[in-house]
C-alpha cells in the first residue's frame, strides 16, 4: 500500500532533491537500496493579500434572499459574477450558517474554527466571523446582489444570529464580494435590531 511520511516545512517555489528506500523494522528485516536521485518542486505562493481601511457602509439585507439556514447548515449559491481568489476563478460559493463562505462547492457546516491555512476543509475560505452560530434560534442568513456590471457586489449577511446555546449573543455582520477585483469587505454591527428583524422574518 501507499505510505506517507511527515516532512520538515518546505519553502514555496523551491526545487528539492531526494532519494527513497523501503525498510522492514521487524527482527531480521531488510532494506532496499536507495533509489536514484529524484527532484520535485513545491508550488508557488499565490499573490500576496493586504488588509486596508475602507469606508463603512452597511448594506441593508432586507431585500435579499433568506437562505433558510438552520444550525450547522449551508447553501450552495451561484454567484452573480465570476470571482477570483488566490488565482482561482469561482462561479459558485457555499454559504455557511457558521459565519463563513467557502468559495466553490464544498463543506460548509464546520462550527469549530481552526487555525488557517489548513489542509483540511473548509478551504478557499472567507470568514468574517467563523464560530458556532445558530439561525435556528433567531435571525437569518441572507444574500443580495447589488449594482450593475461591471461594479456589482454580492453581499452575504448574517443578521441578528445568536451563538449556539448563548442567550443575548445575537450579532450581525457581512461579507461583500466585489466584481472586477479580488476584493472582499467585512462589516460588523454591534447594536440590537429588534424592530428591523421583525420585517425580515
Amino acid at each position: 500500500g501507499v505510505q506517507t511520511c511527515a516532512l520538515p516545512i518546505l519553502s514555496a517555489a523551491t526545487s528539492y532533491c531526494f532519494r527513497v528506500r523501503a525498510t522492514n523494522d521487524l527482527s531480521g528485516g531488510s532494506a532496499t537500496a536507495w533509489s536514484a536521485t529524484l527532484t520535485a518542486r513545491t508550488a508557488d505562493l499565490p499573490a500576496p493579500y493586504a488588509c486596508s481601511p475602507t469606508t463603512y457602509a452597511w448594506v441593508d439585507p432586507s431585500a435579499g434572499t433568506d437562505l433558510g439556514l438552520v444550525d450547522d447548515s449551508s447553501s450552495l449559491r451561484t454567484l452573480p459574477f465570476s470571482f477570483t481568489s488566490s488565482g482561482v476563478t469561482y462561479t459558485q460559493a457555499t454559504v455557511s450558517s457558521n459565519g463563513f463562505i467557502r468559495l466553490g462547492n464544498g463543506p460548509g457546516s464546520a462550527h469549530l474554527n481552526v487555525p488557517i491555512p489548513s489542509v483540511g476543509e473548509p478551504n478557499a475560505l472567507l470568514a468574517p466571523a467563523w464560530d458556532d452560530w445558530n439561525p435556528s434560534a433567531g435571525g437569518s442568513v441572507r444574500v443580495l446582489a447589488t449594482g450593475v456590471a461591471p461594479t456589482r457586489q454580492w453581499v452575504v449577511t448574517w443578521w441578528n444570529v445568536p451563538a449556539y446555546g448563548i442567550g443575548g449573543s445575537a450579532a450581525s455582520f457581512q461579507a461583500i464580494l466585489q466584481e472586477g477585483g479580488d476584493v472582499v469587505r467585512f462589516q460588523y454591527r454591534s447594536e440590537e435590531h429588534t424592530s428591523e428583524l421583525q420585517s425580515l422574518r
